[in-house]
């Protein structure tokens, strides 16, 4: 009889707060991020980039020199 895997899949959700905006992220690189969607432009400055996996979650506080605009979703953060 085979032996089955368990495994667990985690839930991972990383958002960017700026301002009282909550904003989804789809990637995060060594780079940049990607934010998945903008309904309006974010202007430089201060954000919180929040990641959650399971039911931990850390605040990082990140600098966006050039803000965030729909024509250039992915931004280098500092």
């Amino acid at each position: 009889m085979a032996a089955q895997a368990k495994g667990h899949s985690a839930k991972v959700g990383i958002t960017l707060i700026q301002g009282g905006r909550r904003i989804p992220v789809a990637q995060v690189g060594n780079s940049g991020l990607l934010v998945r969607e903008l309904d309006a432009p974010v202007p430089a400055g201060e954000a919180v980039l929040l990641v959650k996996i399971d039911q931990q979650q850390k605040r990082h506080r990140i600098l966006l020199p050039e803000g965030i605009t729909e024509a250039n979703r992915f931004v280098k953060f500092f």
